[in-house]
């Protein structure tokens, strides 16, 4: 809340979403060691804000600085404006990839208020659904496609769609794939 009130007039206010690593097979599938696991960016200080535009924030997310940390749509404050454009938590037929779907059309509306530091965590156990494979091996076919026609609605009115464009795809392809 203070973030909003030193700088109003942003769409989101965020911090960073730590990783708590609870088990030795998901700590063995992220290269990660059990315990948690602080995500906030290391070429800042710890407490310094970003202000990131609107027209920005794909590009700060896909491939600059906030590709860098975790950002987790249950660590930040989002206006309610800014939730009735992009109408809610995604829902394009996937459960993957949704905190990056959130996180890009709702920065990408009236931009991030961003503070370098660590404002809650996302459990990952093993059993989160992205680890239940079976549960969800006809999605990790379609889920990139559904992932970009739920942001392209969103994003192509920006002046620099093109480029956000090519940088979401390959955003897809390297991390998905």
């Amino acid at each position: 809340l203070d973030l909003r009130t030193k700088h109003p007039g942003y769409g989101v206010y965020a911090g960073c979403g730590d990783w708590i690593v609870e088990t030795e097979f998901s700590a063995q599938s992220l290269k990660e060691q059990v315990g948690a696991k602080k995500t906030i960016l290391k070429n800042l200080h710890e407490g310094e804000i970003v202000l990131a535009k609107a027209s920005a924030f794909p590009e700060m997310y896909l491939e600059g600085i906030f590709s860098k940390t975790f950002l987790l749509w249950s660590c930040c404050i989002v206006e309610r404006e800014v939730i009735e454009t992009i109408k809610g938590m995604p829902d394009y037929g996937s459960e993957l990839l949704t905190d990056h779907a959130y996180m890009i059309a709702a920065s990408s509306q009236r931009g991030m208020a961003f503070i370098n530091k660590g404002l809650g965590g996302q459990s990952i156990r093993g059993d989160n659904f992205g680890f239940d494979f079976e549960r969800v091996k006809e999605k990790y076919v379609t889920t990139p496609g559904l992932f970009y026609n739920y942001l392209k609605p969103h994003l192509q009115r920006l002046d620099n769609w093109r480029l956000v464009e090519k940088k979401l795809w390959n955003f897809i392809g390297r991390g998905w794939v």
